[in-house]
């Protein structure tokens, strides 16, 4: 039975060949690296033994490609969990992009609503300027 290392903030440059090589000297069995990746950049590890998951623990906070990893004890059970919610994370993407929604049309409109709520046209002179009927500007002379 192996033990199962949780590996957060992976760099996605990284593969199965770095993080065999960050944990060299203990022993992964074949099919032991479980990349995940997503936002918190996941990978499971499989050690063979006990101690070598301990000695691999102790690597915790190192740094993978420059970039500064964490380590936590996890369970086949937490693995397989977060391995099925990235596969549906994926296949609802891949259905988004196979069958996009249609978007909504931008309409461009001459009418802009004035603080009082009243509609006027706009026309597009020199930037858009308030077209105003003759009763507003004697309006605003009073």
């Amino acid at each position: 039975m192996s033990v199962i290392i949780r590996l957060q903030n992976l760099p996605w440059s990284a593969n199965a060949a770095d993080i065999r090589t960050y944990f060299s000297g203990l022993s992964i069995p074949e099919g032991g690296v479980h990349i995940v990746g997503g936002e918190q950049g996941d990978a499971f590890i499989a050690f063979s033994t006990d101690e070598d998951a301990r000695q691999a623990m102790l690597l915790d906070g190192g740094k993978l490609k420059e970039i500064k990893i964490k380590l936590f004890l996890s369970s086949r059970t937490e693995m397989l969990k977060i391995i099925e919610q990235a596969r549906q994370q994926a296949i609802k993407l891949q259905s988004l992009i196979a069958n996009p929604q249609p978007s909504q049309p931008i309409t461009q409109s001459n009418q802009a609503v004035t603080p009082n709520d009243e509609t006027k046209e706009l026309t597009q002179e020199e930037g858009y300027r308030v077209k105003e009927k003759d009763d507003d500007v004697n309006n605003r002379r009073r």
